[in-house]
């Protein structure tokens, strides 16, 4: 238990999780570089990436079930705590409190550990007309056009 509350309790701790990420994507982004010679990924592509992935990781939650396999060796009494008391997720689940507050807890943990980060560009369709829909969406920020059966009004 003092592995976990030293990673999670300090924004420090957290912040070396992230700028370990960002270290393995700037080595990954070096061997690309270094086997496509004499062609340089342009600094610009290289500050969105990395812009991306730092974003990604912040609101990444399954990164504690990928990086810190104990969590699911706790009883569900103390991941709970976990989430509650980490900075990380209160802020999350504080954003969406009115979905969140009328569930049940075991319900939210799973749900909150288990979400993955998706950043869309502008005028990107997250879902197609008459797709299967296999996922649910949290809207942090920004915004969607959502169409009506036909397709045809928004």
């Amino acid at each position: 238990m003092g592995s976990i509350n030293g990673i999670f309790n300090t924004s420090d701790n957290f912040d070396d999780l992230i700028e370990d990420k960002l270290d393995s994507l700037d080595m990954w982004i070096k061997k690309i570089e270094k086997s496509n010679k004499p062609f340089h990924i342009q600094p610009t592509l290289y500050n969105d990436i990395r812009k991306y992935v730092e974003q990604a990781f912040m609101y990444d939650f399954n990164l504690v079930i990928e990086e810190f396999v104990f969590y699911q060796q706790i009883t569900p009494k103390m991941q709970t705590e976990l989430i509650q008391n980490t900075r990380v997720f209160q802020e999350f689940e504080k954003s969406f409190n009115h979905f969140f507050d009328e569930c049940e807890r075991g319900f939210t943990n799973e749900l909150i550990i288990n979400m993955f980060c998706r950043l869309y560009t502008p005028g990107k369709t997250v879902i197609s007309y008459k797709s299967n829909v296999k996922e649910m969406y949290f809207i942090r920020q920004g915004i969607v056009e959502v169409y009506n059966n036909d397709n045809d009004e928004i």
